[in-house]
């Protein structure tokens, strides 16, 4: 028999100095509070064909007054939004006997022109486009993202497809206002934890470049995202890409090292730093973290190691309900450094009727030697389940820890060879 816990499920949080403005539901907590950190105001670029502009059209008016339940961007994230802050970049056209790689370059041909002419003060592009399907690396979608990208510059793409389904539109607008809110510099809401500013989370991931021909893996890029306990997006660091693995290990420790002390550099009150690693990490990728970690420069601090993964072989039957579901924050101990955790559940039935509930599997790495250091590994598993509620991937998107969403929408981007500039990019939430 496994133990079974109810972890307390936390409220969201959305005013940093006033602690009574919490809500269990997001959207009515944005739209009667406001966001718990508000974006640089929208300088937006729409980038779409001749004879589309009734898509965007209906864009920019459910951005600025709202469809469906979403009241728009003004109400719901206290962002001004008015014709004079959207700028059109729609001098090109695409035809039906356009390859994939002809609309790619008509886009982005149409985005280089833009940027030095009537778009430089964008700070956002808005990429109207056809559909392309997840698979193809050639399109209009990564053509875009990567050549802003690599200019220091958010998107967000917005499909044809999408925009001309009112009833599925009217839904998504909610969450496209989201990402924008996010990627402009915006934080909609943390986890009311409890805890105060106890720790920092850092997130390691890798990005990695298959040879498409041979399949042998021929660059690695090691990066890591730091949050606040509370899910508070930090910044991101990305490493430099490698060829060789002993190279890439030595990247891996460096890009630690680094986030820790930048990390603890802004947030300079917390007593323990949580690094979460991807499940298939290996023994010599870890050890790599830990060195980044243990033989920082950085003020001593006590680390938890945890790999976080997707649970995929085990699930647990709830007898005394009708749908076997256990409620959202069980968890069941498998071992003392293993657990698995309902991230979502039965209270979740709306948000995931069409998918399986998220169940997330933490393994600790290494040894607790003290007291506080147990207490300190049960908070930063405790916070798995604050940390699923803040990876801002829409209102009704799957309940999984934000450093796990990050690095995996890192590793996706980074993983073409787009080389993300520092600066202020890596301040913000680019990837999502």
């Amino acid at each position: 028999m496994f133990p079974l816990l109810k972890l307390d499920v936390p409220k969201l949080r959305f005013d940093p100095l006033d602690s009574s403005q919490v809500d269990v539901d997001k959207l009515k907590g944005l739209q009667r509070f406001g966001p718990y950190k508000s974006a640089i105001d929208p300088r937006l670029a729409f980038v779409f064909p001749k004879g589309s502009s009734s898509q965007a059209n209906i864009l920019f008016r459910a951005l600025r007054s709202g469809v469906g339940y979403f009241k728009g961007m003004p109400t719901t994230f206290r962002m001004p939004l008015a014709n004079d802050d959207v700028l059109p970049v729609s001098k090109f056209e695409i035809r039906d006997s356009f390859t994939d790689q002809d609309r790619e370059k008509a886009y982005t041909d149409a985005v280089g022109e833009a940027l030095s002419d009537s778009a430089k003060d964008a700070n956002l592009f808005v990429i109207l486009h056809p559909r392309t399907p997840k698979w193809k690396e050639d399109g209009p979608y990564y053509g875009c993202k990567d050549l802003l990208l690599s200019k220091g510059i958010v998107s967000q793409s917005v499909t044809f497809d999408l925009l001309d389904n009112s009833d599925q539109f009217s839904w998504s607008a909610a969450n496209i206002a989201l990402a924008i809110h996010c990627k402009l510099g915006g934080t909609p809401w943390v986890a009311a934890t409890g805890l105060g500013l106890s720790h920092v989370v850092i997130a390691v991931g890798r990005s990695e470049t298959v040879d498409p021909i041979s399949r042998n893996r021929k660059r690695f890029v090691a990066f890591s995202t730091v949050l606040t306990n509370h899910g508070q997006f930090c910044f991101s660091n990305i490493g430099t890409g490698v060829y060789d693995e002993s190279n890439y290990l030595e990247s891996l420790t460096t890009v630690v090292r680094s986030a820790l002390a930048e990390g603890l550099n802004r947030n300079g009150s917390v007593q323990f730093v949580a690094v979460h690693m991807s499940k298939d990490f290996n023994y010599a990728e870890m050890e790599a973290v830990r060195r980044g970690v243990v033989n920082s420069e950085s003020r001593p601090i006590r680390p938890v190691f945890l790999k976080v993964g997707d649970e995929e072989r085990f699930f647990l039957v709830d007898k005394e309900t009708d749908s076997g579901v256990p409620k959202r924050g069980t968890k069941i101990v498998l071992s003392e450094a293993e657990s698995i955790i309902y991230t979502e559940g039965r209270d979740d039935l709306k948000a995931w009727k069409n998918r399986q509930p998220s169940i997330i599997r933490v393994k600790r790495y290494g040894d607790l030697s003290a007291a506080e250091d147990v207490s300190a590994a049960n908070d930063a598993e405790r916070d798995i389940l604050a940390l699923s509620q803040v990876n801002f991937r829409g209102f009704n998107s799957a309940s999984r820890p934000a450093p796990l969403v990050y690095s995996e929408l890192i590793s996706r981007i980074v993983s073409r060879g787009v080389a993300i500039p520092a600066g202020e990019l890596q301040n913000r939430m680019w990837f999502l």
